[in-house]
């Protein structure tokens, strides 16, 4: 799983990419926010995560 902050110049966002199987080569977005929402990790992580906080290390 990997998760990812980002700050383009139309629109901030944290996107949720999940692997698409034991030994597939790829990611598949699972989840998406704008920073300041919620974004839920899947399990085996099972959160929500609160994007909010993830503003102060995208400048």
């Amino acid at each position: 799983m990997r998760v990812v902050a980002e700050r383009a110049s139309s629109q901030s966002s944290v996107d949720v990419f999940e692997r698409t199987g034991p030994g597939g080569g790829g990611y598949r977005t699972t989840h998406m926010s704008g920073l300041g929402g919620k974004v839920t990790l899947p399990d085996p992580v099972g959160i929500e995560l609160d994007a909010e906080e993830l503003e102060q290390y995208v400048d």
